[in-house]
């Protein structure tokens, strides 16, 4: 046998899936940190511009009106001690340099860098971002207007001056980069750890779930229906479990009824060939047994006339008497063998209670401790239209069963009550048996259904389709250990309609 599993685990492609979806999340949030970090660079940049500005401006008047130059220099040295300053200048309103930080001495005029910040001298506020093959730098420029106090010197200039502030940016992006990669690398191997604890999540909750039910699915395949799946989850695949498990249920029921259905099938045949072989064998036993009447009939009417031992023809009565009881046995079985659906006629009500009596004695006849009455209470020209055979295979079928309801060691009472009403022949069969549960009592007539270990299930089905088939109603009544009550109803035909 081929193996169907997929090629491909369903916990592996969930867990790739999860582990992408999370890479791509790093990614993305890489990408965003990592222009963050420019942006956080340029931001601290001015901020650092701005405020080294503010330092120099408010030093600048005080010191230029006392003629302390050399403090200017100083203060600009010390300030150009932070790591991230490349210089700060003081440009004339010619673009000559008017102070230089001592630190930035080996920037000459023609140096890459001075050109650059000289090409971008503003006298107005400015900031630029400078990037060249050796420099990544953030310029700010800040005029100086011609103040009172500074027109001792410059009588007729509206701007005197502007200073000039360049911030590394590489190495302030550089710092904050280092952050955004260190945030990174935590969110990649959180994605990691998310995933495997995700993975063994699903694992647990879904994968294991998912493969009980395939596992159920596969004993079902191989007819095994007593699997059961256990899953305790209070989502869908505890449903999903639970309906499988009645669907296991139902086919199991399903296949105890088919195989039931098939072993009555097979019974039912073998009845079938037995009803055929008796049928044969009771008309076989007939035509012996006429003989045997007839001849006894002969022998009697010869005692009668010429022998006086009154013994003699007791036992000839006796004779006759068992011949013609036997005779109707074999009569009322091959009538209860076959089941006709013609041949209707109008059927006496007092004659076919005779004859339902006789064949109860038989019923009886192994039965002692079962009380039968008979009870009537119709008129003699009371007639029922129908198949004669039928109406009696009915009656003494439901006799029987009455009688095999009550246990050999209890006294048991079976009454067969038989009236009219206005319309309908009631015929009503009471017994003091075992009695039927009421959630089996609508199952009694489904054909093949007995409460007998020994039965086929047949008898009760064809007494309702014998009801039907003559217009007739049934209906039972039953307590377990009380009895059970049949009551049937069967339209009257009288008797000058009979005649009609």
């Amino acid at each position: 046998m081929k193996d169907k599993r997929p090629k491909k685990n369903l916990q592996i492609k969930i867990t790739l899936l999860i582990f992408i979806m999370l890479i791509s999340i790093s990614l993305i949030v890489s990408t965003y940190l990592k222009k963050s970090a420019e942006k956080k660079a340029a931001e601290i940049a001015t901020s650092y511009a701005y405020a080294i500005s503010k330092v120099i401006d408010s030093s600048l008047s005080y010191y230029m009106q006392k003629g302390h130059k050399s403090e200017i220099t100083s203060l600009i040295d010390e300030l150009s001690t932070n790591e991230y300053m490349i210089g700060i200048h003081i440009f004339d309103n010619t673009k000559e340099l008017a102070c230089i930080n001592p630190r930035d001495k080996h920037h000459t005029m023609t140096s890459e860098y001075m050109e650059e910040i000289l090409k971008n001298v503003e006298y107005r506020p400015t900031l630029k971002i400078i990037k060249t093959k050796n420099y990544h730098f953030l310029a700010y420029y800040s005029p100086y207007a011609n103040k009172g106090e500074c027109k001792r010197c410059h009588l007729e200039k509206d701007i005197i001056g502007t200073l000039n502030v360049n911030i590394d940016l590489q190495k302030i992006y550089k710092t904050t980069l280092s952050q955004a990669n260190k945030t990174f690398w935590v969110l990649l191997l959180s994605s990691f750890f998310i995933a495997a604890v995700l993975s063994l999540l699903i694992n647990m909750l879904i994968i294991n779930p998912i493969k009980k039910i395939e596992k159920g699915m596969e004993e079902l395949t191989k007819n095994n229906f007593d699997v059961k799946i256990d899953i305790k989850s209070g989502d869908e695949l505890e449903l999903l479990a639970k309906n499988f498990n009645e669907m296991v249920d139902a086919l199991n029921n399903a296949n105890k009824t088919i195989d039931s259905m098939h072993k009555n099938i097979i019974h039912t045949d073998r009845l079938m060939t037995i009803g055929t072989l008796t049928a044969s064998i009771s008309h076989e036993i007939k035509n012996p047994l006429n003989s045997i009447m007839i001849s006894s009939d002969i022998l009697m009417e010869y005692c009668k006339k010429n022998v006086a031992d009154t013994k003699l023809k007791s036992f000839l009565e006796s004779i006759i008497e068992d011949a013609q009881r036997i005779k109707e046995i074999i009569d009322q079985t091959l009538n209860f063998s076959r089941y006709e659906t013609s041949t209707n006629e109008h059927i006496n009500i007092k004659k076919l209670i005779k004859s339902i009596e006789i064949y109860s004695k038989r019923i009886l006849f192994n039965h002692e401790n079962i009380d039968f009455k008979i009870s009537e209470n119709v008129s003699d020209d009371i007639f029922i239209f129908g198949n004669k055979t039928n109406i009696e295979q009915m009656l003494v079928n439901i006799l029987k069963n009455a009688v095999e309801s009550i246990p050999d060691d209890k006294n048991g009472t079976v009454t067969f009550t038989v009236y009219q009403d206005l319309k309908d022949v009631v015929f009503v069969i009471e017994d003091n048996g075992i009695g039927i549960p009421e959630d089996k009592l609508e199952l009694i007539f489904k054909e093949f259904y007995s409460t007998k270990t020994n039965g086929t299930g047949l008898g009760l089905s064809i007494v309702k389709e014998i009801v039907e088939n003559h217009s007739g109603t049934l209906e039972i009544v039953s307590k377990v250990d009380m009895g059970t009550k049949i009551t049937i109803k069967i339209p009257i035909k009288k008797d000058k309609d009979a005649r009609d």
